[in-house]
């Protein structure tokens, strides 16, 4: 592993090659972490995860306690559109902003948690 140059936000970036001779990029660890929870009030309303917050990637995880299904996507996510999330289950995103990343869920009440870079 090489280190090949520093980005806008001084992130080390590193090249590495794997077995199969492809190429990869790494970034140094972030500076700072974004962490919250997400609850849907009203099953059926898309809901924004956060306000504004300049990130590069989100994890988003259903609450364990969800009684029903959490739909993760843009603005418009809704039950017939949304990448489903299970209790338990998780996703993560590469993504410039929080209020990017919208729920939904099929019973009112139910969330998710998330950690963000």
């Amino acid at each position: 592993m090489v280190t090949i140059a520093h980005d806008s936000d001084n992130y080390s970036r590193f090249l590495l090659v794997d077995s199969d001779g492809r190429l990869h990029t790494l970034e140094g660890p972030p500076d700072e972490i974004f962490n919250g929870q997400k609850d849907v009030a009203a099953a059926g309303t898309a809901v924004a995860l956060s306000t504004s917050q300049a990130i590069k990637r989100v994890t988003i995880k259903a609450k364990s306690t969800n009684g029903n299904l959490i739909f993760v996507g843009d603005s418009s996510v809704s039950s017939s559109n949304g990448y489903i999330l299970a209790a338990n289950e998780e996703i993560s995103i590469l993504i410039d902003n929080l209020n990017k990343v919208y729920i939904d869920s099929a019973a009112n009440d139910d969330g998710v948690s998330y950690i963000a870079y």
